[in-house]
């Protein structure tokens, strides 16, 4: 056999296929010369096509990550997309029916009825406290978490805090619905907070989905990285703005931000973008469907360089505005808390604030009232489009600044137009405020956005109306400007001047407003912090602040000084008491030392794994287990002694009964039976119609074999009487054992029971007494401990003194922690790292602890707690540097701790309930913890994100075990992140 597959360039013949190099440019071909030859060549055509089919599949890989990490952001943005169109038509279908009420009056309104007038009054005022107290309502019951923005509880998630049930589908139903009720009543607040925690959730939901398929998205540098988009299609959502709101959300919810990242956010905000403009087309009737949100026209010669220094003077006022926007922001909300009187009304009775603030508010807006004077357009969001309108609302010389009809009708006929404006920005600077503490979904920056542009329209105005005759003043510029500048006061951002162009989809303004950004920004952040981290305090979020400029002292405190000790530590090999000891504290991690005396750190194990260990060895399942094996050996036992009691009672039986037939043979047959030839006296006519006749014995006066008595039934037979009770007793051994020990006890009483021989009744007597000890026993283990609702198939469970001997028998095993345990590469540092590198490390790799080594020697651990302390109180921090108090013994550092959870605590806010931060992050040993032991079916379900506790990228052990332990605990654990 001879096939023609020569080599063409050279003659290596098969050597380079064997060697495994790859020749796919080349035509490989081989010769044949016999049939011998013919398996070598399938050999190695098996291993070219192997090695073929390992490339394509390595290059399918590849493609597939890269394809599922575009599919995941590109579905991130057009899902947020269309629950930003969803939660726009709902608003759009509750402010439709507020309209409608006003056009009703307008119709039938003309004879100036004040009945007709009181009744349009009532019924917007109900419609807006019905929409707003619902709103309160349902967040309130459903997931009291979508209370609020979401950006300040985002930026300490992408920080490393774990919140418990923040980004969970019920937070996401409530803020959706609570955000489009509160928007839909009118009041002057936001969306783009509640969207960004929206956008978070949606993300969160996707990468749970996704980590089934891709274990990548289980690592959590992977979420974050998720997160951080998310937030920026939030932003993109709002305004269709994809560049800011990438930048925006990088300044407002990060402080190191990985560059590598960009591009994710980018694509998966300008997805959200695009789409979200292509489906305005089905919410808003227009025929340009990409256009920008609030389309300007201005000329590039707008505005002069000699008006500069005017944008500059805005710049600063908005600047002082700004901080008085948050100063009061923050008075309005400790008012709450502390005044006697607000407590004892709004903090008792939370329903009874929003339903006073949307009853003041909706007075205050009634269009046909005081609204007339002080809301412009019946929909706060609206009034940007006469903000940034290119005309003035002061009718001047030139023709080309008047303004059109529309304009005129809500402004130009309600007198001076200057005093409008300043009735304006008072009424919404004061109600913004009071309604974002409304306990409802609300964002800020809509508020502070229409706040600024009607500053800026009123300064523009003004400037216009002085310089009339001197130069042509364009006030819509001077909105545009002064909206970015207060704004980005308020959220302490710079980003807001990319938005703003974006958002009119115009340049020709950069100038001004990146000079009155940066001078508002500046002064704001020298007199107050943003709003979002004023929310941080206010809330009392765990979040690591900036280092204070100017300070030496970061520079020489060091991790010694700070860190708490002693450390709560797991040897390496340890015993299962000593798990139940630590897994009892609360920590979600702990160390791993080699052995008590070293204290050599090598790695750290999470409490979550520690619980599973500890549940698989004492939990319900063992214990059950245990307890159904001591049933059934009991069982055993009794069924082992009552076949060996029946033996020998047959034994006896037979005995007795060979000499009873032995001395009856001896007996005359004439006296025992009737003999064969007798004749049998037929019956009569009525005892034919009997089944039974009674017929007398003769009298025999012979001397007969004594027998002992036998049991009261003459007609049942010595051997079924002893089966009968042999069987009856094995029953109540198997079955229902204290129904029959209560029927055995009554009917035992007051009978003597006779058997064949004189010891029979002893015998008994020590079974029954052995049975009622044993059954006893069983009682107590059967049906013990089960929960009702109990699906468990085992119904036996140990007693209270059986359990407790028998877990101290397990608590006292050894366990040896693997390789495969342990996160080998914990966050290490010596104990004179600086506390301005200490800063630095945390905030960049987001942790959450770190462990002080000396010399690989554990000493020590600094908690994000214990560096944000510091940070807070270096003084107090520098005077415990002496040698003889560096030792920082715990007793110190928990009255330190005690002293600042008590202020964080101190009020509890009922408008705003608190979130409950996930522990772990202190080494807090007094806290009261349930007890997993006790309660061994609880589910410890792990957060929605984790910090992270190692430099390398891939996840950690002691957060989610990797791949492979993750499977080991799919059984006993739900995932669930924070």
């Amino acid at each position: 056999m001879i096939i023609d597959l020569k080599q063409e360039p050279g003659k290596n013949g098969l050597h380079g296929l064997e060697n495994g190099s790859n020749h796919s440019d080349r035509k490989v071909t081989f010769t044949l010369e016999n049939d011998l030859e013919f398996p070598k060549f399938r050999k190695n055509r098996s291993l070219w096509l192997r090695m073929e089919m390992n490339r394509i599949k390595h290059k399918l890989i590849s493609l597939s990550y890269l394809l599922s990490d575009w599919m995941f952001l590109a579905l991130l943005g057009v899902a947020v997309a269309f629950i930003s169109i969803l939660v726009d038509m709902m608003v759009f279908s509750f402010q439709e029916i507020q309209r409608k009420t006003v056009s009703i009056y307008n119709i039938y309104g003309s004879d100036q009825s004040y009945l007709l007038w009181g009744c349009g009054l009532l019924g917007w005022c109900g419609y807006m406290i019905g929409l707003v107290a619902a709103s309160a309502c349902f967040v309130h019951y459903v997931a009291p978490q979508a209370i609020g923005s979401g950006i300040p509880e985002m930026k300490t998630i992408i920080r490393g805090v774990i919140l418990v049930d923040y980004l969970t589908l019920k937070t996401l139903v409530s803020k959706i619905f609570g955000v489009a009720m509160a928007l839909g009543s009118g009041v002057p607040i936001g969306k783009m907070g509640p969207f960004v925690h929206i956008a978070s959730v949606v993300a969160n939901q996707m990468c749970l989905l996704a980590a089934k398929f891709d274990s990548a998205y289980r690592e959590e540098s992977r979420r974050m990285e998720c997160l951080a988009a998310a937030c920026a299609v939030g932003v993109a959502c709002t305004f269709s703005s994809p560049v800011g709101g990438v930048l925006f959300s990088i300044e407002v919810t990060t402080m190191y931000f990985s560059v590598r990242s960009y591009w994710r956010g980018f694509f998966a905000a300008c997805c959200g973008a695009t789409t979200i403009r292509l489906l305005r087309a089905y919410v808003v009737e227009t025929e340009v469907t990409v256009s920008a949100f609030y389309q300007t026209s201005f000329r590039p010669d707008a505005f002069s360089v000699d008006e500069l220094p005017l944008f500059a003077l805005l710049g600063l006022l908005c600047g002082i505005l700004g901080a008085g926007y948050i100063s009061l922001y923050r008075c309005v909300v400790l008012f709450l808390r502390n005044n006697q009187y607000a407590k004892m009304v709004f903090q008792r009775h939370w329903i009874v604030y929003p339903i006073v603030i949307s009853c003041i508010f909706s007075v205050v807006s009634y269009p046909h009232g005081l609204g007339m004077f002080s809301t412009g357009r019946i929909k706060f969001g609206t009034n940007l489009r006469d903000f940034f309108a290119n005309c003035s609302f002061i009718v001047t010389s030139s023709d080309d600044l008047v303004c059109g009809a529309e304009i005129y009708s809500h402004w130009l006929n309600r007198g001076n137009i200057l005093l409008l404006l300043f009735l304006f920005v008072l009424v919404h600077f004061i109600f913004s405020i009071i309604s974002f503490t409304l306990p409802v979904p609300s964002g800020v920056f809509l508020p502070v956005f229409v706040l600024g542009a009607a500053i800026g329209r009123f300064y523009g105005e003004i400037i216009g109306l002085a310089l009339e005759d001197i130069h042509i003043i364009h006030p819509g510029i001077y909105a545009i400007v002064g909206a970015a500048a207060f704004s980005a006061s308020v959220t302490h951002t710079v980003s807001v001047s990319v938005m703003i162009f974006e958002i009119t989809g115009q340049l020709h303004f950069i100038l001004p407003v990146m000079i009155s950004v940066m001078l508002s920004n500046a002064v704001c952040a020298y007199l107050q912090p943003s709003f979002f981290d004023t929310i941080i305090k206010i809330k009392h979020l765990p979040f690591l602040p900036d280092i204070p400029p100017s300070n030496n002292l970061v520079h020489t405190t060091y991790a010694e000084h700070i860190m708490v000790t002693p450390v709560k530590f797991i040897t390496k090999i340890t015993t299962y008491n000593e798990i139940r000891e630590a897994v009892q504290t609360g920590l979600r991690l702990f160390p791993v030392v080699d052995s008590k005396n070293s204290q050599m750190l090598i790695g750290t194990v999470s409490r979550r794994y520690l619980t599973v260990l500890l549940n698989g060895k004492i939990g319900d399942h063992p214990r059950k287990v245990e307890a159904e094996k001591r049933v059934r050996q009991a069982i055993e036992t009794i069924d082992n002694h009552f076949k060996d009691s029946e033996k020998e009672l047959k034994e006896d039986r037979r005995r007795i009964l060979s000499e009873t037939d032995f001395v009856t043979m001896q007996r005359k047959k004439s006296d025992i039976v009737t003999p064969l030839s007798q004749t049998i006296k037929p019956l009569g006519p009525g005892e034919q119609k009997n089944r039974f006749l009674v017929v007398p014995l003769p009298d025999v006066t012979e001397p007969k074999l004594y027998l002992p008595p036998v049991p009261s039934s003459p007609t049942i037979p010595v051997e079924n009487t002893l089966k009968r009770r042999n069987s009856g007793t094995r029953r109540n051994a198997l079955f229902s054992l204290r129904d029959m020990d209560e029927k055995s006890a009554k009917d035992d009483h007051g009978i003597e029971h006779k058997t064949i021989h004189g010891n029979a009744n002893e015998h008994h007597t020590i079974i029954k007494n052995y049975m009622r000890q044993a059954k006893k026993y069983l009682v107590h283990m059967q049906f013990g401990n089960n929960k009702k609702g109990s699906h468990d198939n085992n119904p036996y469970d140990l007693s209270a003194e059986e359990r407790k001997v028998w877990e101290e028998e397990q608590l006292a095993l050894q366990l040896d922690l693997t390789e495969n345990d342990i996160d080998p590469a914990p966050i290490q540092l010596v104990k004179q790292t600086s506390l301005y590198k200490i800063h630095s490390i945390f905030s960049m790799l987001q942790l959450s602890k770190a462990y002080v080594t000396d010399c690989g020697r554990l000493i020590g651990v600094v908690a994000l707690s214990d560096l944000r302390k510091a940070l807070e109180h270096t003084e107090e921090v520098i005077k415990t540097e002496k040698k003889n108090s560096v030792s920082h013994s715990p007793s110190s550092s928990n009255v330190v701790k005690n002293n600042l959870r008590h202020v964080s605590t101190n009020v509890i806010d009922i408008l705003t309930p608190p979130l409950e931060v996930a522990r772990g992050t202190t080494l807090e040993t007094n806290t009261v913890v349930p007890d997993v032991i006790s309660s061994p079916k609880e589910v410890f379900p792990p957060p929605p994100f984790e910090p992270r506790s190692s430099l390398r990228q891939r996840q950690p052990r002691s957060i989610n075990f990797g791949i492979e332990p993750r499977k080991r605990l799919v059984h006993c654990e739900k995932a669930s992140f924070l």
